[in-house]
């Protein structure tokens, strides 16, 4: 069975829920066995990632994010999963770092909207994941059209997750968030939560929109890989 290499702590909840979360889905397919998983979280300074999530400062969460990579290959794992969407930016970067293949979670989303038939896809990111138009060309690969916030809706989404960050969920961010998707709904299929903080507030079980859980997503895909 192959051994799975999960580079965390972007944030250290979201870790948490795709790690238990990925055990349960595991054992929907194969409840004789768990899986192999080598977890390294990734000790980040907090001013530094609230820069991140903003687009400031780059090069200082690469360094974060490289020397993560380098410890976790060192358990050799047979692939490697990010459950973070912003930090796909550096996936270029990171591929060259090691020879160890390292799943897209911008790929696994926009396939599994494919494969659900929606054409028009909100997406729910920080700046960083927008203004990089990262999830561009995933969409566009599957013939989905890519509808993005306006600056008043993505100051509020931005909002939202720095708080996450930094204190965890609280009463009243799904609130605000409804706001902005009651806002979006007309002009889209679904709603893509295209940064994985989101989902501690907001999942796909909800009946008042259309949600696709990028962590989920990634999740699905992850299994696959494994039992391939």
């Amino acid at each position: 069975m192959k051994k799975i290499g999960i580079l965390g702590g972007l944030g250290p909840h979201t870790t948490s829920v795709f790690y238990t979360e990925l055990i349960d889905l595991f054992l929907e397919k194969n409840p004789k066995q768990r899986p192999s998983i080598e977890i390294y979280s990734i000790p980040l300074d907090l001013e530094v990632e609230q820069n991140f999530i903003q687009g400031k400062d780059l090069e200082d969460y690469y360094e974060y994010l490289k020397n993560g990579l380098l410890e976790l290959v060192k358990s050799q794992p047979d692939f490697i999963v990010i459950p973070c969407n912003s930090v796909h930016v550096y996936l270029p970067r990171l591929k060259e770092l090691t020879n160890i293949p390292i799943l897209s979670i911008l790929e696994a989303t926009a396939n599994r909207c494919a494969k659900l038939g929606y054409k028009k896809v909100g997406i729910l990111g920080t700046d960083l994941t927008i203004s990089e138009n990262l999830y561009g060309n995933p969409l566009k690969e599957n013939g989905i059209e890519q509808v993005a916030p306006n600056t008043e809706q993505q100051a509020v989404i931005l909002s939202i997750v720095s708080e996450i960050l930094l204190h965890g969920a609280e009463e009243g961010m799904k609130e605000d968030l409804y706001k902005v998707l009651n806002e979006m709904k007309e002009s889209v299929d679904c709603f893509a939560l295209a940064c994985t903080d989101l989902q501690l507030i907001l999942d796909e079980s909800t009946d008042e929109f259309k949600i696709i859980d990028s962590l989920k997503s990634l999740e699905i895909k992850t299994v696959e890989v494994v039992m391939e």
